[in-house]
């Protein structure tokens, strides 16, 4: 059976470097405890993990306690060197990673995944992650949730995702945002079918847009070279548009993430595509992962 990738993004200028670490560790609790609450309370209650599976490539050695979840950390130092190693999560090791974080570091992340009765891993994972954009611009701050599951996301919890962008976007003003099942990591899927990388787009997030999504969080800049909210809701392209406090805009296609394809993608790109990054793609409808 197919798997779900669901990914949320947001991008943004962040400085000086101590809000870098502030938001870094805020984004990371937040979105553990608020999206993704049992994990978090299996977290809080301290796992018992298995290190010896950390060298198991047959996936036959146990992760964990049985039905549990097991999660680890890793730091990546710079954009040119490897990244560290899992360290397993503890409420020590948790707090280690908290503290290398007031150091900017290229990209830190959590990594979770559900057990099953034998404690080993079952299907599914879940990415929680920070990150900036190049070396030569340490001041684009990206976080990031990722999701892989087998069964479709809920539309309660497609609901919670729509409902934790809005404020975190307003909050660290982003240039850009979404909510995808279609992207092609670390690229979104508009800039790699147009052939540009995150390290050239995202500095120039304010003056282009990276892309559309069933959920797109467009920059103040690109929201008035749009006409503002109200000609944006008069495309009838959105079931949702919202002008936020910084002036950037929320921007959702469907009700539910299952109605957002055909003609529904067809109506956002021509809404958008006065702002989109310029040029040629192939014209690919959006697809859904269970849709085959």
């Amino acid at each position: 059976m197919a798997s779900q990738q669901f990914h949320m993004e947001l991008v943004a200028r962040v400085e000086p470097e101590e809000e870098f670490a502030r938001l870094a560790v805020a984004w990371m609790q937040a979105a553990r405890r608020v999206l993704f609450p049992r994990f978090d309370d299996e977290l809080q209650r301290g796992p018992v993990l298995n290190a010896a599976a950390l060298k198991d490539d047959t996936g036959l050695v146990p992760r964990g306690e049985p039905n549990g979840i097991w999660a680890a950390m890793q730091v990546h130092k710079d954009l040119y060197s490897s990244p560290s190693p899992l360290r397993l999560y503890s409420p020590t090791s948790w707090q280690r990673f908290v503290d290398a974080l007031a150091c900017r570091s290229y990209g830190a992340w959590l990594f979770m995944e559900p057990l099953d009765a034998a404690g080993r891993s079952a299907s599914g994972s879940i990415r929680i992650g920070v990150s900036y954009a190049d070396e030569d611009f340490p001041e684009w701050m990206r976080v990031e949730v990722m999701s892989e599951f087998t069964q479709i996301v809920p539309a309660d919890e497609q609901r919670a995702w729509a409902s934790f962008i809005k404020p975190w976007a307003t909050g660290m003003q982003a240039c850009w945002g979404h909510i995808t099942d279609d992207f092609a990591d670390p690229e979104t899927s508009h800039e790699d079918a147009t052939g540009q990388s995150v390290y050239e787009t995202i500095p120039k997030c304010s003056e282009a847009l990276r892309g559309y999504s069933w959920v797109t969080i467009v920059a103040p800049e690109l929201m008035q070279a749009l006409g503002g909210a109200q000609a944006i809701r008069n495309t009838c392209a959105f079931t949702q548009v919202d002008e936020l406090s910084h002036g950037g805009g929320f921007l959702q296609a469907t009700d539910n993430l299952e109605e957002y394809g055909g003609e529904s993608v067809q109506n956002v790109f021509r809404a958008l595509a006065p702002v989109l990054l310029p040029g040629r793609t192939v014209n690919v409808f959006h697809q859904h992962p269970w849709d085959g």
